[in-house]
């Protein structure tokens, strides 16, 4: 009996490669923000106890919902906080963030000055975060030095 070898098409094997290249972020998702979400909705409609066996949920409906707008005393209170925050921050965030990227980006006077003073902080802490990770060996990885590849690469290239 002959088996028939299955051919793939160029455009199945782009989907294919494609699928490969986006299942991390879709196993990320599910994992992640997906499950989570659907776990907080149901807790959200239950209560909760911890027992010695583990969580217990008891389905209470909208109880939970009825007590957070109506009997909460801090409901009202954090809510306008949140919206004073939302409302002031956003849009001073957003400007000053477009006017960086200007500064950053176009050819202006002292543009090498402005990318300077923003790359200089993580430019600064680099330097320690990196020393104290070499002096603790964090770097090396085992079977490289077994070989002897960096003293190789140390003498050879400059």
């Amino acid at each position: 009996m002959k088996k028939h070898k299955k051919i793939l098409t160029m455009s199945r094997k782009h989907s294919i490669t494609g699928l490969l290249f986006v299942l991390p972020w879709i196993a990320g998702f599910l994992i992640f923000f997906l499950y989570p979400l659907c776990q907080s909705i149901i807790y959200s409609f239950s209560k909760v106890t911890i027992t010695a066996k583990g969580r217990k949920l008891t389905n209470v409906g909208l109880n939970n919902f009825r007590y957070f707008f109506t009997k909460n005393p801090y409901f009202i209170e954090t809510l306008i906080a949140f919206l004073k925050d939302i409302i002031l921050e956003v849009p001073l965030i957003l400007v000053f963030s477009l006017i960086l990227a200007l500064l950053l980006n176009q050819k202006v006077k002292l543009q090498g000055l402005f990318r300077t003073l923003f790359f200089l902080p993580i430019i600064v802490v680099s330097g320690p975060v990196l020393n104290m990770l070499l002096s603790e060996g964090s770097s090396t990885i085992p079977l490289i030095e077994q070989y002897g590849l960096y003293s190789i690469i140390d003498n050879n290239f400059p």
